[in-house]
């Protein structure tokens, strides 16, 4: 049992708020899109930063409270909220930030795919996202992310470049430092670009930590062909040069390189 102490210090200590059985905005906030799922949470922790995640995960394990979260709250099975526990709601969290001119985006973890696409429609970019507006953007990635855009750019999550997660012990990470249970807070994509492949090319990188792999996916009638994969290991120097055989392709392609 809670006591009601404990929940007062640390309502104060986030940055967003709690809500609790018997608040007058307790119902609204627990209802997901699947309306026959009425589970009651004992705490609704409404985060608006990494930092709330963090606080809400230390003290969730530290009171045994089951955790769940809610991104867009689209999921049909409604495992986002549960009875009993504290639910994560990323409802507050729902800003997209377009990089144009290097075509990335930065989304937080409580946007719809309506909310992503108005963003990067105003500069003329997309990337493959899902088929309805009110799904979230943060489970459909993590669950492959299958959309209109699918058959020629791939999957949402194979166009996904890094995402900072919480752990459950409330560390902080970057993609790439998983632990057992990981909450993404933000996420970074690439947006499309495509070309066709007719002469030698080649990436360079500095600062190279590890050694790097690049896939090619050649596509010929907006379908996948086989991957092809390039693992160059790092030099002496600490940088790497990958080379790219693209006359052999002769179609258009996607790269996408991962650090």
């Amino acid at each position: 049992m809670l006591s009601e102490t404990a929940i007062k210090e640390f309502g104060e200590s986030l940055r967003g708020g709690i809500v609790k059985p018997g608040d007058s905005n307790y119902d609204e906030s627990r209802k997901i899109w699947n309306a026959m799922i009425d589970r009651k949470p004992a705490l609704i922790v409404q985060v608006t930063n990494a930092d709330d995640v963090s606080s809400a995960m230390i003290f969730a394990v530290a009171n045994k409270l089951d955790i769940t979260v809610r991104g867009a709250g689209h999921n049909i099975a409604g495992n986002c909220i549960c009875d009993g526990g504290l639910m994560i709601d990323f409802s507050l969290m729902k800003k997209t930030r377009v990089d144009v001119e290097n075509k990335i985006a930065y989304v937080e973890p409580g946007a719809t795919l309506k909310d992503f696409d108005a963003e990067v429609q105003k500069h003329g970019l997309a990337t493959p996202v899902g088929i309805n507006s009110t799904t979230g953007i943060a489970g459909l990635t993590l669950g492959g992310g299958f959309g209109w855009l699918t058959r020629k750019y791939g999957f949402t999550i194979d166009n996904l470049l890094s995402a900072e997660v919480v752990t459950v012990d409330g560390k902080k990470l970057k993609a790439g430092s998983y632990g057992f249970f990981t909450i993404p807070t933000s996420k970074t994509w690439t947006l499309i670009f495509n070309k066709v492949a007719d002469q030698w090319g080649a990436f360079e990188y500095n600062d190279v930590e590890d050694a790097l792999r690049i896939e090619v996916t050649p596509m010929q009638n907006n379908c996948w062909q086989e991957w092809m994969a390039y693992v160059i290991n790092k030099s002496s120097d600490n940088k790497a040069v990958i080379t790219i055989e693209w006359e052999k392709l002769k179609v258009p392609f996607n790269v996408e390189v991962e650090i």
